[in-house]
C-alpha cells in the first residue's frame, strides 16, 4: 500500500506547482477534503495533501524526500506521531523527528515548518507526553507549534465579529 501511495504522490507532483502548503500527516489526514476547504474559505494558494496511512516518524524523512521535497513548499504542516503512540520511545521519537526537521530545512531553508500536536480528546498520558515533546522540539528547532490536542467549540458570534471588523478596516477578501 505504501508504494502505491508514493507512486500516486509522485505522479501528482508532476501536475503540482511549488511554493504552496503541504500537509504531511498520518491516517487522520489522508482524507482531508482540500477542495472543499479551499472553496469554503476562498483560499487561492496551492495546498497539497501528502499524508500516509500509518505514517511513523521513523519513515517520515524518507517519504518526505520521495513525495514532498520536490514541491519546495512555503509551509509544511507536520501532523506525525499518531502511529507511534503504541510503541512510543521518547528518545527514538525525538531523534527521528529532529532528523526529519533538519532534512526539511536543509532541503528548503525558507520553508515554514508547523508542527501540529496530536489530538488527545481522551486525555491519554502517552499522547500528552508526546505533545509536550513536540512542543519542545518546535521551540528548539524554531518551528511553529499548533495545539489541537483538546476539543474547541466554534464561537460563531465571535467569528462573525472578527470577520466584520476585518471587512470594516479594508480586508474585503480572505
Amino acid at each position: 500500500m505504501l508504494n502505491h501511495e508514493v507512486l500516486k504522490y509522485q505522479s501528482l507532483n508532476r501536475l503540482a506547482e511549488s511554493d504552496g502548503t503541504v500537509i504531511f500527516g498520518g491516517s487522520d489526514d489522508v482524507n482531508i477534503p482540500l477542495g472543499e476547504l479551499k472553496q469554503a474559505f476562498s483560499l487561492t494558494e496551492n495546498i497539497y495533501n501528502r499524508s500516509f496511512t500509518g505514517l511513523t516518524v521513523k519513515d517520515a524523512t524518507n517519504l518526505f524526500h520521495q513525495c514532498i521535497a520536490e514541491l519546495c513548499p512555503d509551509t509544511l504542516l507536520l501532523h506525525i506521531g499518531e502511529a507511534d503512540v503504541s510503541d512510543f520511545d521518547e528518545t527514538a521519537f525525538e531523534t527521528d523527528y529532529r532528523e526529519l526537521i533538519k532534512s526539511i530545512t536543509s532541503q528548503n531553508k525558507s520553508c515554514r515548518v508547523v508542527i501540529v500536536s496530536l489530538k488527545n480528546y481522551g486525555h491519554n498520558a502517552t499522547v500528552e507526553q508526546m505533545n509536550h515533546l513536540l512542543k519542545k522540539i518546535a521551540d528548539c528547532e524554531k518551528c511553529e507549534f499548533e495545539d489541537i490536542s483538546a476539543k474547541r467549540e466554534w464561537n460563531v458570534k465571535k467569528s462573525g465579529e472578527v470577520t466584520s471588523f476585518l471587512y470594516e478596516i479594508g480586508f474585503d477578501t480572505p
